[in-house]
């Protein structure tokens, strides 16, 4: 690690913002999406294909004779987000019957300058497939009240 004399150090923090999906929600390792059935399709049985956020298609099926309720979720084992630290392993797929409308912290030690944060706009797709950007950063400005110099320095 290269330290710079009479500079201010301090953590890198890179945020990820996740945009909303029009159709699905994450939380943490598991998907969630809505969909709706007819009370004909909930007694009877019925099927319905999903594209899932890497365009896979998927056949979901109700089959006749299953106890479907409103307000109910069918859950798809590993279908869900990829765990993190675990790539082949990914969370749950929770499709929620009904109408339409129905991080970790660490410990740090002492700190003697501010984190710089990068607030980085990424897609749900993007996060699903493993997608990277290469991100380039300037080490240049230190800190922006002071450009960079030590209360000694200043005049």
């Amino acid at each position: 690690m290269l330290v710079l004399p009479d500079t201010v150090t301090g953590d890198i923090v890179i945020v990820l913002e996740q945009k909303e999906h029009p159709k699905f929600k994450r939380k943490g390792d598991d998907l969630f999406v809505e969909h709706t059935l007819s009370l004909t399709e909930a007694l009877c049985g019925s099927q319905f294909v999903l594209t899932h956020l890497d365009a896979r298609q998927l056949l979901i099926k109700f089959q006749p004779g299953e106890v479907v309720k409103p307000d109910q979720f069918k859950e798809i084992n590993d279908e869900g987000m990829p765990m993190y630290q675990r790539p082949f392993m990914k969370g749950k797929l929770y499709i929620h019957v009904g109408g339409a409308g129905s991080g970790s912290s660490r410990g740090r030690g002492q700190r003697r300058g501010e984190d710089v944060i990068y607030p980085l706009k990424v897609t749900l797709e993007d996060l699903y497939n493993g997608k990277s950007k290469r991100l380039s950063l300037s080490r240049n400005i230190l800190c922006s009240k002071c450009n960079g110099l030590t209360p000694s320095q200043e005049t």
